[in-house]
């Protein structure tokens, strides 16, 4: 089950974070009992799939793909390689963060600038509401199902609860 859910959030991160308009994706693999992180750059022809119990990330430079068993992965994280054709979306230089969360009725971005394009995927990847938001103005989501969904604002992916 965790398996599976892990599989779900990654591929999940990983639909919505195509919709950035960049070449790379560094994807940052923290391994259980182990305090580094170790980075893997997945270019335009890369590749992660799952085969199995196993993570794949297949990077263009290198001829065979890197693996790890599932049960092993602590954390994965995705960010831009670089930051070409991203754009700044704080109003006063503070931590883009959501909230409340879990939700009910309305979820709210604080350190927005004004008129915010916010896109909300399902847990499998489809997109299920496009709003515009400010600091002021909340997003209802009152209509959408309980679970868990991924909330992308410029470059950053959140994940809410709504309940």
């Amino acid at each position: 089950m965790i398996n599976r859910l892990l599989k779900s959030v990654v591929l999940g991160v990983l639909f919505a974070s195509s919709f950035e308009a960049m070449a790379q994706t560094a994807v940052l693999v923290n391994l259980n009992g182990v305090d580094e992180e170790k980075k893997y750059v997945v270019e335009e022809n890369g590749k992660i799939f799952f085969s199995d119990n196993k993570m794949f990330i297949e990077q263009m430079a290198s001829n065979a793909p890197v693996s790890f068993d599932l049960s092993a992965i602590a954390k994965v994280r995705f960010q831009p390689a670089s930051n070409v054709g991203v754009e700044s979306i704080f109003s006063d230089g503070g931590e883009l963060f959501l909230y409340p969360n879990p939700a009910t009725d309305q979820i709210f971005l604080a350190n927005v600038s004004e008129k915010t394009a916010v896109s909300i995927f399902s847990i499998d990847g489809a997109l299920v509401k496009k709003a515009v938001c400010s600091q002021k103005n909340g997003i209802s989501v009152a209509d959408l199902s309980n679970g868990f969904y991924l909330v992308k604002v410029g470059n950053q992916t959140f994940k809410l609860e709504k309940k």
